[in-house]
């Protein structure tokens, strides 16, 4: 009677160790901290993981099929490489997939600044504008006077030409 509480006892209680060995199903606790993670690292139950560093969460599938998305701590740089020397296939995700505000910010704030020049450019040519003298003569030395035109001008209608340069010929009276 003893050997045969002995085998019974053994299947009816197996232990995470002995799973193969009892030949019945066991389901283990899920993933959802850190620590159960590295746990299921060493007891080589996770096949495949996604890491994403942006949110520093892992996606890891199990030797089973179950999916969990385990977050883990900013300081362990080296978790991905160490899933990997376990024999994980290990993935990283690609950050992408949203507006790209880094782009949007560069190219608005270069934008931005070529404005903010153009008009700083545009108002000190119109207060240089309005420094400069508007009538001729503002500007000058006092003891240097503006020079007029005469007032007798040769007009189109005269005798001599302008195209002309040389002087008509008077004629031998």
């Amino acid at each position: 009677m003893l050997c045969v509480l002995i085998p019974a006892a053994a299947h009816a209680a197996p232990n995470v160790s002995n799973v193969r060995g009892a030949g019945l199903h066991v389901t283990l606790p899920p993933v959802r901290s850190y620590t159960s993670l590295i746990e299921a690292l060493k007891a080589r139950r996770v096949v495949a993981a996604t890491i994403d560093e942006r949110t520093h969460v892992a996606s890891v599938v199990f030797r089973g099929g179950a999916h969990a998305s385990v977050p883990y701590p900013v300081s362990d740089a080296s978790l991905p490489l160490r899933m990997a020397e376990g024999g994980v296939d290990v993935t990283m995700a690609r950050p992408g997939g949203g507006f790209p505000w880094q782009m949007f910010l560069l190219f608005g704030g270069i934008g931005f600044m070529a404005l903010v020049s153009l008009r700083a450019a545009s108002s000190r040519r119109a207060r240089a504008a309005e420094a400069t003298p508007n009538a001729k003569g503002e500007g000058i030395r006092n003891d240097i006077e503006v020079a007029t035109a005469p007032e007798t001008r040769r007009s189109r209608s005269s005798p001599r030409s302008s195209s002309s340069c040389a002087r008509p010929r008077s004629s031998p009276a």
